[in-house]
């Protein structure tokens, strides 16, 4: 008799049920019944797959765009980094170094250099895990070739963590091949000095004034840094223009020294001879001498050492407002040198003559007629070659002055108005009666003429 157990696998995940199989069997004359128990699935593995690694971080890519604004100001350049990417995630900050001490922060970044030259400048991107990148590339300002932006290749940048690109350990810190390494620096060379002097002469008459210029000194790279300027007398300056007045006489010699960015220096000299000044008596004619010579403002430096006591002094102030006048257009300095000529007593006809003048050119007509009075009543101790000319001159300034005054009267005024055209008529018919036969007044005759046209127009409109 052959009896068989079996247990059916339980349908529990995961559980083993074992099978019990029994047969009869003889030993000995002695029936046996055997019983196996047989696992079931014994025979073979049946574990759950591994968990599968986590995605390593992928390094940021940094790129960024150079371009200059403003094609007037080369300095300043703007930097755009937006098309830097993140192939995994997105970039939180962007970190920007200049190379010349200056940094900033921001997907986009106006900088201004303070000189022109070649900078490395460098773009710092960290990404949302904290993985950053850098891209260094050199720039040159100052030259106009940032017209069109100036951008990397687009490729792959290197790692400044040492990790690599796609999270392995290798020995040589990265998954591919390095990039390129960057350009080496250009080559710096010693930069060209130059002086340039305001003034024409290199030997005059202390006090001198001098003005330097070393603006033309130049630097291949240009990376010209500072300009020093030694004066050869203790003084010393800054800049690329510079000024000093040499006091005492001598001979000095002018140092520039021009420096780059790289620290290279060079030098040039200009050498500079100051006279001592002449003596008071002398002063008005070396300043007449200086005058001739096209050096006006060389002649107001001799004029003002005229002391106010001094016998010359009403001669020096009115060649200084002569000067003033007509070399320098300044009418305010020249009615003030015209005045202290009148107030020294002995200024005369000529500093109230040109004074009038002065008024005249500056458009005040009612100052201009005072000194054409204060004028005529000193015409005696005008020589004779001279009162003929001046007389005339100060006709036309009266006459001119009253015109002026006509156009300027309102409308409204009509009785004042009347009595300004008048007046203006008769002087400008008496002016034109006057210098109907001298050439030398033909530009003011012929003004004079247009005017009296519209006065005379305007009175028969206005009778």
């Amino acid at each position: 008799m052959i009896r068989r157990f079996c247990f059916i696998p339980s349908r529990t995940a995961g559980a083993r049920v074992p099978a019990r199989v029994a047969w009869p069997y003889h030993f000995g004359g002695v029936l046996c019944v055997g019983l196996f128990v047989i696992l079931a699935g014994c025979n073979k593995s049946e574990e759950p797959p591994p968990e599968p690694p986590p995605p390593q971080e992928v390094l940021p890519i940094a790129r960024f765009s150079a371009t200059t604004p403003d094609e007037d100001v080369l300095l300043e350049v703007m930097f755009d980094a937006s098309a830097s990417t993140d192939p995994d995630g997105s970039i939180q900050s962007y970190a920007w170094n200049f190379d010349d001490g200056n940094t900033g922060a921001g997907a986009n970044y106006t900088h201004t250099f303070a000189t022109p030259g070649t900078y490395s400048v460098q773009l710092t991107v960290v990404d949302n895990g904290g993985l950053q990148n850098v891209l260094v590339r050199p720039i040159t300002v100052g030259d106009g070739s940032l017209g069109e932006p100036i951008t990397d290749n687009g490729g792959p940048t290197e790692p400044i963590d040492g990790d690599d690109d796609d999270g392995g350990d290798d020995d040589d810190g990265g998954g591919g091949d390095p990039p390129p390494p960057p350009p080496p620096p250009p080559v710096n060379t010693a930069p060209t000095a130059q002086i340039a002097l305001a003034q024409s002469s290199t030997v005059a008459v202390a006090p001198l004034l001098v003005e330097v210029d070393g603006s033309r000194s130049s630097d291949r790279e240009g990376n010209l840094a500072s300009f020093t300027w030694d004066f050869g007398d203790g003084t010393q300056g800054s800049g690329a223009q510079a000024a000093h007045t040499y006091e005492q006489a001598g001979t000095f010699t002018i140092v520039l020294t021009v420096r780059d960015r790289g620290g290279l220096t060079a030098t040039a000299e200009r050498t500079i001879e100051v006279l001592p000044p002449p003596p008071a008596d002398d002063l008005v004619t070396a300043a007449e001498t200086r005058l001739d010579n096209g050096d006006p403002d060389g002649a107001l430096a001799l004029l003002e050492q005229v002391p106010s006591t001094h016998s010359q002094y009403a001669a020096a102030q009115l060649m200084a407002g002569s000067i003033f006048h007509s070399e320098k257009r300044d009418l305010p300095q020249a009615e003030r040198a015209y005045q202290n000529a009148i107030d020294a007593d002995r200024g005369g006809y000529l500093a109230y003559y040109n004074l009038m003048l002065v008024y005249h050119d500056g458009q005040d007509y009612g100052s201009a007629k005072e000194q054409a009075d204060e004028f005529r009543r000193r015409t005696g101790a005008v020589p004779a070659s001279q009162r003929d000319g001046m007389l005339k001159t100060t006709d036309w300034i009266e006459a001119d002055s009253d015109y002026q005054a006509f156009l300027q009267t309102s409308d409204r005024d009509l009785v004042g108005k009347r009595r300004a055209c008048r007046r203006a008529l008769r002087n400008m018919r008496d002016f034109i009666q006057t210098v109907q036969d001298d050439d030398a007044f033909s530009t003011q005759r012929r003004r004079a003429l247009d005017a009296e046209q519209v006065l005379d127009a305007w009175l028969r409109d206005n009778p």
